[in-house]
């Protein structure tokens, strides 16, 4: 049981790497993507993608580019709940960045319900013939009673670009994720 524990653990956190969203810019800008070529942003609202690279670095990716963000100073981006800026020397685009991270988990009711399971089961097979025996095993399938909740995990980011000398903003992404995960509080032996 711990074993599965972690590999769902796991499997959650990577798939917390990515928020979908979308970029609102306000005005024209440009942005250096991960070729350091410098790419036009046109005004107006397009699909974007915020992935969260490691704890200091992540990128936007929206038509077809990708752009890079890394603190030069080794702050952390929040896990869970928190806030994050960095000026524009920081992190080495044309404009400062601040970014929200809010994160809730949701608990489901209580289901009781059963699953089928199995289970190996050692047995020995003798041949009266030769007076021997041998161990095998066999897989049987059976029955386990169980209650568990379906948690819904929902993290929310909100970035901003803005300008250092200003403090103008000049585009948001809102990035969203939600996942149900299923949390068993009780399992039974298989029968």
């Amino acid at each position: 049981m711990p074993k599965f524990f972690l590999l769902i653990l796991i499997l959650f956190l990577q798939s917390c790497n990515s928020l979908e969203g979308g970029l609102h810019s306000f005005r024209p800008f440009s942005l250096i993507d991960e070729n350091n070529e410098e790419v036009r942003i046109s005004p107006g609202l397009t699909p974007a993608t915020l992935y969260l690279k490691s704890k200091t670095k992540f990128s936007i990716e929206t038509e077809g580019h990708s752009f890079i963000f890394q603190s030069s100073e080794g702050r952390e981006i929040p896990h869970e709940d928190g806030e994050w800026h960095l000026s524009a020397i920081q992190h080495g685009q044309k404009f400062g960045v601040y970014a929200k991270v809010n994160s809730k988990v949701l608990k489901g009711e209580l289901i009781r319900d059963q699953e089928s399971c199995s289970w190996v089961e050692r047995y020995f097979d003798c041949d009266n013939k030769t007076n021997s025996c041998r161990t095998r095993y066999r897989t049987l399938f059976g029955t386990r009673d169980v209650s568990y909740r379906n948690n819904t995990h929902k993290k929310t980011v909100a970035l901003h670009l803005y300008m250092d000398e200003t403090g103008e903003i000049i585009a948001q992404l809102l990035g969203e994720k939600k996942l149900v995960k299923k949390v068993y509080r009780y399992e039974s032996d298989c029968y």
